[in-house]
């Protein structure tokens, strides 16, 4: 059975400061849980999630919920049918990650957006709880993210991490130093040829 894991009703802030300004056209927020980036979206886009405690809550506001559970490995969408994906905290808890990638890809317009974001391994929180900390499957830092999305035919365009900061000093600093070890989250934005 799968493990319900709780979030907190505010958005991360890199989603709320940096990464909304993407959501675009028809959106969909793979792993709404609460909703708290889903109601960041345009109005009528949608929230799947495993669970429907929330559901409700979606339609009050103008969007849809839509049940399904990402470790089937088949998104219930047809092919190109997406304009912007978020795909934020959900891989780590993915049996087949890889797999749900390409759905992501399948159901994602060409030249349309992901934006996919997972904790970085490399947080100092690792250390208090070890690397599948918070019963995760998989862990993953900057670069087996980016070889994952990269096999499965993504363009990675942009990374942040979870504070509104991309310059590229501030990627160096985060990236080449033992910096990387304090951020939380990881955040790609990539595109579909």
């Amino acid at each position: 059975m799968q493990k319900r894991f709780n979030t907190t009703g505010r958005p991360l802030r890199i989603i709320e400061k940096k990464l909304k300004s993407y959501f675009r056209g028809k959106c969909i927020d793979i792993g709404a849980d609460n909703g708290r980036h889903l109601f960041l979206m345009p109005k009528g886009s949608i929230g799947l999630d495993h669970y429907t405690d929330y559901f409700e809550d979606y339609t009050k506001a103008g969007f849809e919920g839509v049940q399904c559970d990402l470790n089937q490995g088949i998104l219930p969408f047809k092919d190109n049918d997406f304009d912007t994906i978020l795909f934020s905290h959900c891989l780590e808890h993915i049996e087949m990650p890889n797999r749900i990638i390409k759905e992501v890809f399948r159901i994602l317009k060409s030249g349309g957006t992901l934006i996919v974001g997972v904790p970085n391994v490399y947080c100092i929180h690792t250390d208090f709880y070890g690397p599948k900390w918070d019963y995760h499957i998989n862990v993953y830092d900057g670069k087996a993210l980016k070889k994952l999305l990269s096999k499965n035919r993504f363009k990675v365009m942009k990374r942040f991490c979870n504070f509104p900061l991309g310059n590229w000093f501030m990627y160096a600093l985060f990236n080449y130093t033992p910096l990387k070890y304090f951020w939380d989250d990881i955040f790609f934005v990539c595109k579909k040829p």
